[in-house]
């Protein structure tokens, strides 16, 4: 699609907002809850912990459905979805029907998460997909940073109140109305099946080992690094460091680190290239083994800090490479895998936790220091696969990339 015009480009970068801010809500005001039902302190991790699981059928569904219908009436239907349930949580003291109305607005956003790095990548291209990635999950954080500090700020006044911030999508839904393009249904799409119809010899794209890799790490990374999110009001409530304003200003640097992190990623992702995922790993166990050691606001803030680099390189580093590695009629299918190991790494990252804290005699700080070697064992590993299959991954993308070719040489023909 040519000269996208400037209002295209921000609603599609606005769309990384429903996934950023989805947990945001929650997470400054976990303690809160935790308080208000003493008596059900076995579901309270679950508002946290079970939002993120129906992103996981979620991401696989929009994959599908994208084949047979507009990418926008699938994205209207999600943002419906988030809006309407985020803004029920407030208005309600059941603990089972908050946990539900989280599901909900999960499933709502879940359905958006992997359509807007796959509309990046059919409407600007391979070779500007991690420029535009970078810069949605930086625009993402700049709302989620601002949710961080509002929530926190309405939480510490009644932690009803955190989940108000949802009204301000009803603007973005608005926003989305006029401006989002309508993309075609990619079984309709003749230019997706580039290399598909090139005749009989033509062999049918299938995902390639590379794809699948970045599935594994993205589940890994998620199922260690979403500890932060459950643990992080508690252990600065237990360690006397704060409450859900420090909580949530916590969660702000992780995020604000992250949208600045995400709006360079393109200068790190030239530099870095292949290497970014394994080195976004390493930066987590950097990352944990400063929580690890916190006794002061100071250390940990410096260790969200990490924290978000490492979010920006893995997050944006996956779902560049997935959609840079396989042919264009594979790049929802491969980002909508990468989305759904994200969320169901999410929503392992309890039962990681649990594991932890076993190993760590339930110590918080033992759980950091945990998860800070696990990382780096998992780093060791992407950085040897990666050297090992170097050329292979080249010759993925240069035939990737002569698909996109041959895709655009038909839409200029029809």
């Amino acid at each position: 699609m040519k000269n996208v015009g400037l209002a295209t480009k921000a609603v599609i970068l606005l769309l990384f907002s429903y996934s950023t801010t989805c947990a945001t809500f929650a997470q400054p005001i976990m303690g809160d809850i935790a308080k208000a039902f003493p008596n059900q302190g076995a579901l309270v991790p679950y508002v946290m912990s079970l939002s993120a699981l129906p992103f996981i059928p979620a991401t696989i569904i929009a994959g599908i459905l994208a084949r047979y219908m507009n990418k926008r009436t699938i994205i209207n239907i999600g943002s419906i979805l988030f809006i309407f349930s985020s803004l029920a949580c407030g208005f309600s003291n059941n603990l089972v029907f908050i946990i539900v109305m989280r599901a909900t607005a999960a499933l709502g956003a879940g359905v958006i998460f992997p359509l807007a790095p796959a509309m990046i990548a059919q409407i600007f291209g391979k070779s500007e997909t991690p420029k535009y990635v970078g810069l949605g999950y930086a625009l993402g954080a700049v709302v989620s940073t601002s949710a961080g500090i509002i929530c926190g700020l309405l939480g510490a006044i009644d932690w009803h109140y955190s989940f108000y911030f949802a009204a301000v999508f009803v603007l973005v839904f608005i926003f989305q109305l006029f401006t989002l393009p309508s993309v075609p249904p990619e079984k309709e799409d003749k230019t997706m099946h580039a290399t598909e119809n090139l005749g009989e010899g033509a062999e049918k794209p299938r995902l390639n080992i590379f794809a699948w890799s970045f599935v594994i790490f993205n589940f890994l990374w998620m199922s260690i690094a979403m500890i932060f999110m459950t643990l992080s009001s508690t252990f600065i409530e237990s360690q006397h460091l704060g409450n859900a304003v420090q909580a949530g200003i916590a969660g702000s640097f992780t995020t604000g680190s992250a949208m600045i992190f995400n709006a360079l990623f393109i200068f790190f992702f030239r530099f870095l290239k292949r290497q970014t995922l394994p080195v976004g790993l390493g930066l987590l166990a950097v990352t944990y083994f400063l929580y690890g050691i916190a006794t002061n606001l100071t250390v940990f803030y410096i260790g969200c800090c990490f924290q978000g680099l490492s979010m920006a390189l893995v997050l944006c580093a996956t779902q560049s490479l997935a959609a840079q590695c396989v042919p264009r009629a594979l790049q929802t299918q491969a980002i909508s895998n990468v989305s759904t190991a994200q969320y169901l790494g999410f929503f392992t990252s309890t039962y990681t936790a649990m594991i932890f804290s076993q190993l760590s005699h339930g110590s918080i700080r033992g759980i950091f220091m945990y998860a800070a070697t696990s990382m780096v064992v998992v780093a060791v590993i992407a950085l040897i696969f990666n050297i090992a299959t170097s050329e292979s991954f080249k010759q993925a993308t240069e035939q990737s990339l002569e698909d996109e070719r041959l895709s655009r040489e038909m839409a200029e023909s029809i």
